[in-house]
């Protein structure tokens, strides 16, 4: 399920460390080993690595100068440092760099396990934050999302509760917020953070954390059946709200509730506009598709998300637009008729509003230089 690189240049010291922990009973099935830090670079570079053990002292580049490279690089990685040296500089150094813990050698189970432990805790964290997919892959897959729930509500009592947070602040209110009830898993993706807790926060406390971030975040919340239909809805639905809360960037809302029936019927839609947003969509294309009359699909989508069809369906476009002027070098043009545009000046309007800024100014900001 994880991958682990163990690094050391000592192979005796190599075997050891593979064989004195229960790797495998903590999650870790592919497991890689380097007796060098140009090596591990090597493996960590052209592969993921949710896990490394590194030695601090190696020849030619150190395990500190490694740890360093890699927060350069912004590596997803969590590292533990590994050494027989016990001198405190050497941990504090490491720290600087980022290390999730610190080991003497020689390594032993009972010493390592609570490393372990947190290991096991923050790697579906560090997943989830540096990968946009998992949460795509939660909408789109209802076995993967299946999974999930069972994982996360194994031993909880009630219904998971969602907090879907849009701040600049993001970071600092997830430390509030994890402090008041730990959260199993988050997602961040810029200024976009989401909490999934187990069990109900504690009504008061839950309310008066949320009171005293409101004029600095979006809270969007709601709790949810413990089942991949109604979670998958719940979470589609609190996007499209956050997404519309352009004219009103600060305050609390509660999920609209919506019955069973309606939800499963309304994420069929959500998901059909999220894989045809790039054709000529319409609202009455998507009445005629669903058998529904337009004036109550108009309803029904408000009702539901805070907004109508045309705002959603700009701002799915207008976010796919942003990614390609990002990740790509595609003529600005050909960008807005990928995404769903037919008229370029419409587009630029639309995105200044939407950004303020121009594409071109978008991608001047965000973009990766080419390769020279």
């Amino acid at each position: 399920m994880y991958t682990l690189l163990l690094v050391d240049d000592e192979e005796f010291a190599l075997a050891a460390l593979r064989h004195a922990l229960p790797w495998e009973a903590y999650g870790f099935t592919d497991i890689h080993a380097a007796t060098s830090s140009p090596d591990a670079w090597e493996i960590l570079t052209k592969q993921r690595i949710d896990a490394c053990f590194i030695d601090i002292r190696m020849p030619g580049m150190t395990g500190l100068e490694l740890l360093a490279e890699a927060g350069r690089y912004e590596l997803e990685t969590l590292f533990v440092v590994v050494s027989g040296y016990s001198d405190f500089s050497y941990a504090r150094q490491a720290i600087r760099h980022g290390v999730l813990d610190y080991c003497l050698k020689p390594v032993s189970q009972e010493e390592c396990r609570p490393v372990l432990e947190k290991l096991a805790r923050h790697i579906p964290l560090n997943r989830i934050s540096h990968d946009p997919a998992y949460v795509s892959r939660l909408l789109a897959e209802p076995e993967f999302c299946g999974d999930f729930l069972s994982g996360l509500t194994a031993g909880g009592s009630g219904k998971p509760v969602l907090l879907l947070i849009r701040s600049p602040r993001s970071l600092q209110i997830l430390a509030a917020a994890d402090a008041l009830l730990p959260a199993r898993l988050f997602f961040l993706e810029e200024d976009e953070a989401l909490l999934i807790w187990r069990d109900a926060p504690e009504g008061g406390a839950f309310i008066s954390f949320l009171e005293a971030w409101k004029r600095s975040a979006l809270f969007i919340y709601g709790a949810v059946p413990p089942e991949p239909a109604a979670f998958r809805n719940a979470l589609r639905r609190m996007r499209v709200i956050c997404h519309s809360r352009s004219t009103a960037p600060t305050g609390i809302v509660k999920l609209p509730s919506v019955n069973e029936e309606t939800a499963a019927y309304l994420a069929g839609i959500l998901s059909y506009i999220e894989g045809n947003y790039a054709s000529h969509l319409t609202l009455q294309d998507l009445a005629r598709q669903f058998g529904v009359n337009y004036s109550y699909l108009s309803q029904l989508f408000k009702k539901a998300t805070n907004q109508t069809f045309e705002k959603h369906l700009a701002h799915i476009r207008l976010t796919h637009a942003r990614r390609l002027l990002s990740d790509t070098h595609m003529p600005i043009a050909d960008i807005a008729e990928q995404v769903g545009f037919r008229d370029y000046h419409y587009f630029c309007t639309a995105f200044k509003r939407s950004c303020s800024m121009t594409p071109s100014q978008y991608r001047d900001a965000h973009s990766v230089p080419p390769n020279t």
